[in-house]
């Protein structure tokens, strides 16, 4: 259910890796060939910049057991 999962963006740039909480995700298509996704990273958050310098990142679904691993990334 994507309204109510929590994930963790990851990415890396210039050997820097960084990562944040994305709580608001949607499908971006409709369609299988060109499958697309739309989150709100704020522009304040250094993951941003490396995400836009390196174009690539991974969408992590965290389960109830890993929720430890929210405050890695995020905090209340």
């Amino acid at each position: 259910d994507l309204e109510h999962a929590v994930y963790i963006l990851t990415t890396h740039h210039q050997g820097r890796k960084s990562g944040c909480v994305v709580t608001w995700l949607a499908r971006g298509s409709l369609s299988e060939k060109s499958p697309r996704i739309v989150f709100v990273i704020s522009k304040f958050n250094h993951t941003l910049t490396d995400l836009r310098a390196s174009g690539h990142f991974v969408l992590n679904l965290l389960s109830r057991e890993q929720k430890e691993e929210f405050f890695t990334f995020g905090t209340l």
